[in-house]
């Protein structure tokens, strides 16, 4: 058995036929291991699952320890990893059990970051549910729900205006057809509806196109 270098409760198990199974110091003491010891293929199987679903675990908790996922983010960031069909629905399984994931949650927590931080419209914001796997209908839910419950969030249209006098900061000096568009189409990017666009852009010529 050697010892990791970087990894001190891990031990690289030898074989003779070169072969190698990396465990952690816990397996070894829980199963017995040690230097000489005959493993047999049924047993070596065993722990090579075992192994691979604790190595699962840790690297699901550390992507989580850095921010929220939802279930698919999750089981897509596992699989780049080649851990086994089965090693992955069993923890994706039972991390949602302990409600340590939980997409709707996810939900509210993305939905309420986008509209504080990013003054996107709710179409922009339900498509980026979408992406992270969430059903539409319950994207739609999900929107309805953060702003009924967070009052000091601003309404679709006051975050498209307020969006609208960001970009108009930010575009050099043109006639006002020019302006008009690219106003247009930046609000239309952050998923704003034609009709909030048109309001807003409409305020912002009554009071006189100030940048």
């Amino acid at each position: 058995m050697v010892q990791q270098k970087y990894k001190k409760n891990y031990f690289h198990i030898l074989f003779e036929d070169n072969s190698s199974l990396k465990l952690h110091n816990e397996l070894i003491l829980t199963y017995s291991i040690k230097e000489g010891m005959e493993i047999n293929q049924d047993k070596l199987n065993e722990l090579r699952a075992i192994e691979e679903k604790k190595e699962a675990y840790e690297y699901a908790y550390l992507l989580l320890a850095s921010r929220s996922h939802s279930e698919i983010e999750l089981q897509e960031r596992l699989k780049r990893k080649k851990f086994s069909s089965e090693t992955l629905h069993s923890v994706i399984k039972e991390l949602k059990e302990k409600k340590i994931i939980n997409d709707l949650q996810f939900g509210k927590e993305f939905a309420e970051s986008r509209i504080k931080n990013c003054l996107l419209g709710q179409e922009k914001i339900i498509t980026e549910l979408m992406e992270k796997g969430i059903e539409e209908k319950e994207a739609h839910k999900i929107i309805q729900e953060v702003l009924r419950d967070d009052e000091n969030l601003l309404s679709e249209e006051e975050r498209a205006y307020q969006a609208l006098l960001k970009r108009a900061k930010q575009i050099k000096r043109s006639d006002s057809r020019t302006l008009y568009r690219r106003l247009y189409e930046h609000l239309v990017r952050k998923g704003f509806s034609f009709e909030t666009v048109e309001k807003v852009l409409n305020r912002h010529q009554k009071e006189g196109g100030a940048r």
